[in-house]
């Protein structure tokens, strides 16, 4: 299936009962608040799920040794397309790490790999399942600027919780092993923000 951002868009205004639209640039609401809400809901739901598709793994560069930090620290830069670090490898160790701006602060290693998350923008790259959910969200944050029927952006708020559900149970089984959300991301296996479940 070759997928579009607006293809996309297209999909949540269906399901408000609207007409599509075929570009951004058209001069009505639709395409304005379609260009405004799809990019920042893209990266917002890429960095609340370890998404199999947009899964990325490197080793970083060390940047500072810096006498200002902790003792035996170092830090070490993120990927210039990393939405979300994840873990460390190998993640069975569990060193502990932190975000400083756009780098990780970790204790000073030969070697240090990160498991991330990617800012993948080519809708042609996203699994089945991440463009249902993107759809979905989008549904609901078009519903009240568009429609202004708060029982509809209730439903669609509703609906895209319900999909976010069942999309993530079966990419959280993409590989050999099936893996529960960890209740705390410093458990380093595999990352869920459950604080997402109650926005």
């Amino acid at each position: 299936m070759n997928l579009s951002a607006i293809g996309i868009c297209n999909a949540a205004l269906s399901a408000l009962g609207h007409d599509i639209i075929r570009d951004f640039s058209e001069n009505n609401k639709k395409a304005r608040m379609c260009e405004i809400l799809y990019n920042i809901n893209r990266v917002y739901l890429l960095s609340v799920f370890d998404w199999p598709f947009a899964r990325g793994f490197v080793k970083l560069q060390k940047i500072s040794t810096d006498e200002d930090l902790p003792a035996l620290h170092a830090l070490y830069a993120l990927p210039t397309d990393c939405i979300y670090p994840r873990d460390l490898h190998p993640i069975e160790m569990h060193y502990p790490w932190e975000q400083v701006g756009k780098s990780l602060l970790i204790e000073e290693r030969d070697e240090v790999f990160l498991y991330y998350t990617k800012d993948i923008v080519n809708p042609a790259s996203f699994s089945i399942g991440f463009s249902a959910v993107l759809s979905a969200l989008l549904a609901w944050k078009l519903s009240q600027p568009i429609t202004q029927n708060q029982k509809l952006t209730r439903e669609m708020k509703e609906a895209y919780f319900v999909t976010y559900a069942e999309v993530l149970q079966l990419e959280a089984n993409i590989g050999s092993e099936y893996r529960q959300a960890d209740e705390k991301p410093e458990n380093d296996t595999f990352v869920y923000p459950h604080a997402h479940a109650n926005t």
